[in-house]
């Protein structure tokens, strides 16, 4: 059976460090640095959710207190960090760029 939190990580973005990023409004290219993030964590910021699990491996999705309970109860922290896909940023990479429209619609 899976777990809540393994299917949140399934329907959400896996952020990798180095990962391509475009600004919607400027048109610059950028890559995203997810390094000396705490783990078991969790920030939100203007509708979205990011978390970084036991591995150190980050995930973005829409913010849902759903979402935050679920965290909240298998022992993550909520924290201040920089979200990568935040401020009008969207993934290079087509097919990241299609689950982040379909999330973010």
């Amino acid at each position: 059976m899976i777990s809540q939190l393994e299917e949140i990580k399934r329907n959400s973005i896996p952020c990798k460090n180095g990962m391509l990023v475009r600004d919607r409004h400027q048109g610059t290219i950028t890559q995203t640095e997810v390094v000396d993030k705490p783990r078991c964590a969790f920030c939100t910021k203007n509708g979205m959710l990011a978390f970084i699990d036991e591995h150190g491996d980050m995930y973005i999705t829409k913010w849902s207190s759903r979402i935050c309970t679920i965290l909240e109860n298998e022992g993550y922290t909520k924290v201040n960090f920089q979200i990568p896909l935040g401020a009008g940023k969207v993934p290079v990479q087509a097919m990241l760029r299609l689950r982040f429209n379909a999330i973010f619609k």
